[in-house]
Parts: structure tokens; sequence; C-alpha cells
């Protein structure tokens, strides 16, 4: 590795170009579809009561709130969405 390499992005233009129009395409797929994009917490105050998944504690200190459980999934969440009468959403997320 050069000196000159250390600093630069490992995504190229191209795959950047790329994800930022695949991206495009599915939030106009929605758009059009009237379906609202919502983003869910990474950090949650409780643990999913799933018997098959393993929450992960974070022990964080942020805005009055110590604590919490990695998400695990945003289908939590957005069944919490869901409930409180959202009407039709999705998330595009890096879980």
């Amino acid at each position: 590795m050069t000196e000159d390499s250390v600093w630069r992005p490992s995504a190229s233009p191209a795959a950047l170009k790329s994800r930022a129009q695949q991206l495009a395409f599915v939030r106009g797929f929605f758009a059009e579809r009237e379906v609202m994009e919502v983003e869910t917490p990474v950090l949650a105050q409780h643990g999913v009561t799933d018997v098959n998944l393993d929450g992960v504690a974070a022990d964080v200190s942020a805005a009055e709130r110590k604590g919490g459980w990695l998400q695990t999934s945003p289908e939590y969440h957005m069944k919490r969405l869901l409930a409180a009468g959202s009407g039709s959403i999705y998330q595009i997320s890096k879980v």
C-alpha cells in the first residue's frame, strides 16, 4: 500500500454511483405507491423476546439514557409503527 492510497476510499466512484441509482430507484418505486420511508432506532430500551435471537447489550450513556440493546432487526420497531397506524412503510437499513 502506498502512502498516497492510504486515505483513499475503498469504494470506486462507479460503485458509489450504482448504489445511489439503486437507492433512488427503490425510493421512487415506493414513493409512486405512497409508501412511507421510515428509519427505526439502532439502540432499543429492551431486547427482543425471540428465543432464537441473542441480543447484544450496549453500555452507552447519551441524552439522559443509559444502556440499551442493539437492534437485532428493524422488524420489531416497524411493527410498532404499523400498530400505531403509520400506514404502509418500508425501510432501507444496514441490518
